[in-house]
């Protein structure tokens, strides 16, 4: 299905592509588009509401689900599944590639080092904290970024750059 969606993709895309496409929630969004929750019947250890409706549960019905109606793939079921398989595949719930992986790969391009990225600050409460971190690349003004922990502070260092350099 993805190489039939996207013939134009390249290998590491449609990896993207179909890793998000499997995630538990993509499943379980799925499940409820097919109307799985109300068909649902747990035992007495899941009987309760929170447990009947968990994504695990859902994502792992929609699995055996499709699983069942891909082998049986002419039925109008299976096609039902396809349909619904089809508009989640097309709808991208992740970046194909986060602001990090960009910025290397331009610098790569640009035959620069691998982007270094510093913590400038930390504040806030331990349970709470907010990161300040820088991302320097040689000839280039240093960017930074804020976030509630490092990885996203780098993340969004990186978009700084990525949007200040023009970077497609």
């Amino acid at each position: 299905m993805l190489y039939r969606a996207f013939p134009k993709a390249d290998e590491g895309e449609l990896s993207k592509r179909l890793a998000d496409l499997v995630r538990r929630e993509m499943c379980a969004d799925v499940a409820i588009s097919l109307g799985l929750v109300d068909d649902i019947k747990l035992g007495q250890v899941g009987a309760g509401a929170s447990a009947r409706l968990r994504k695990t549960v859902l994502g792992d019905i929609c699995e055996a689900v499709i699983a069942r109606y891909f082998l049986t793939a002419d039925t109008a079921p299976g096609a039902i599944c396809r349909t619904q398989l089809d508009r989640a595949m097309r709808k991208l719930r992740r970046p194909l590639r986060d602001p990090k992986t960009v910025l290397q790969e331009w610098a790569q391009s640009k035959r620069l080092p691998t982007p270094v990225y510093r913590v400038i600050d930390r504040t806030g409460p331990h349970h709470d904290p907010v990161f300040r971190v820088g991302v320097d690349l040689p000839g280039l003004a240093p960017a930074e970024g804020v976030g509630g922990n490092k990885r996203t502070a780098e993340m969004n260092a990186a978009s700084v750059m990525i949007a200040r350099e023009g970077v497609k």
